[in-house]
């Protein structure tokens, strides 16, 4: 991949010889710095072209500062921004960073222009709440410990069923596991499992320091193996219980803190948000959020729904709400990654309301019928290994790791 002129812009020109996936704790941007194999050395590749392709200058210089940070969020914020940037690039737009508005004195993250058409941009996330950010590290520091577990013959899984306010100490729960393990018939676990499936392999508790508790189950890996040397113990790992995930809310707080942010645009204002949350939305989240939720009378004597429609508690269908009426379109996504945006594609969101036109951008679209109820699917984006001039395999076709997982006996 040849981008011309500076040819290393975000990482360093250096040999790399580490090909292990990521560390618990690594930060992103230190991950993909560090790992050698060809999977990755096309993402770094790609990346660098990317941000060779930004404007010079102090926004090119500040968005290179924030793709390197050890934050995840705020790393997955910046490529968020580059991957618009590139996106409307290619789809032949011109891009202006940060450009100035008369009547306010803040600045958009970009304006872009193709011929006749503009738009106002202006690129955010959905980020992870801190405490939940906190407690995740905590568990990755118990986790990282536990990898070193001596139990050929077994990978782990654990429940984290509650969360101490601070890291545990896991000498004693190292000690504890490895005893528990190697007094384990590995011939007699796998015959439970093919019996009674995963719930019956074995299952220890542990609560290793104050407000922490652990359920760690037994796995045994498949006959004629072993765990292979200096691989991860803990293989399969998760919340205890029921986890309660809202998608919509937080999309509607965050439009509303940025549908105002300018005034009235001179040009149609999109909003473009990435989703940094740990698990999925479906498509309705966001229609829901957008358009209103759904609904429908319960006829009594059949008891089925009858009449649907959408309420007014949506960011456009809400009465009042006159800032709404200036953004144009949402773009949305989740889980957008530097090495996914082959199969990853954002869906652009159009307003239902008259104020403003949005001109087509490269992505699908979703917009509100005329009887204020079904969402019509819409665009006809270029398939995303096009547009970026990818090819089929990539960043393949090499597996991201080698697989050592697991070795003969």
């Amino acid at each position: 991949m040849d981008i011309g002129g500076d040819r290393y812009l975000l990482f360093g020109e250096r040999e790399r010889n580490d090909p292990e996936q990521a560390r618990r704790g690594e930060s992103r941007f230190a991950f993909l710095d560090r790992v050698a194999r060809p999977y990755w050395e096309r993402v770094r590749a790609l990346l660098e072209e990317w941000v060779s392709h930004y404007p010079e200058g102090y926004d090119r210089h500040d968005l290179i500062q924030r793709l390197r940070s050890p934050d995840d969020d705020k790393q997955a914020a910046a490529f968020w921004e580059l991957y618009l940037h590139e996106s409307l690039r290619r789809d032949g737009w011109t891009i202006t960073p940060h450009p100035t508005l008369d009547g306010t004195r803040r600045q958009p993250d970009y304006l872009a222009r193709r011929g006749a058409d503009a738009i106002i941009l202006e690129a955010t996330t959905i980020g992870r709440n801190k405490q939940v950010i906190a407690a995740e590290k905590r568990v990755q520091q118990v986790l990282a410990d536990l990898d070193a577990l001596v139990a050929p013959d077994f990978y782990v899984s654990v429940d984290y069923d509650a969360i101490g306010p601070a890291a545990p100490a896991t000498k004693r729960l190292r000690s504890d596991l490895t005893t528990w393990l190697t007094g384990l018939d590995v011939a007699a676990v796998r015959a439970a499992g093919a019996a009674g499936g995963w719930q019956a392999w074995p299952v220890t508790v542990s609560e290793p320091g104050p407000g922490w508790r652990l359920t760690f189950r037994a796995v045994p890996v498949r006959e004629g193996v072993q765990r292979a040397p200096g691989s991860r113990a803990i293989g399969m790992e998760g919340p205890g219980g029921a986890v309660v995930v809202d998608h919509r809310e937080p999309l509607l707080r965050r439009l509303d803190e940025k549908a105002s942010a300018y005034g009235s645009p001179p040009f149609p204002y999109v909003i473009a948000v990435l989703d940094l949350g740990k698990y999925p939305p479906h498509e309705d989240d966001h229609g829901s959020a957008l358009y209103g939720r759904t609904a429908a009378w319960l006829d009594p004597t059949t008891h089925r729904e009858q009449s649907p429609f959408r309420q007014t508690d949506g960011f456009w269908s809400r009465p009042g709400r006159v800032s709404a009426g200036c953004v144009a379109g949402v773009v949305t996504t989740w889980g957008l990654r530097p090495w996914t945006v082959a199969t990853d594609t954002p869906l652009v969101w159009q307003s239902p309301l008259n104020s403003c036109a949005l001109p087509a951008l490269p992505w699908p679209t979703r917009s509100l019928a005329p009887d204020w109820l079904e969402v019509l699917a819409g665009g006809t984006p270029s398939d995303p290994r096009a547009h970026f001039g990818l090819s089929p395999e990539w960043p393949g076709p090499e597996p991201p790791f080698e697989d050592r997982s697991a070795r003969s006996r």
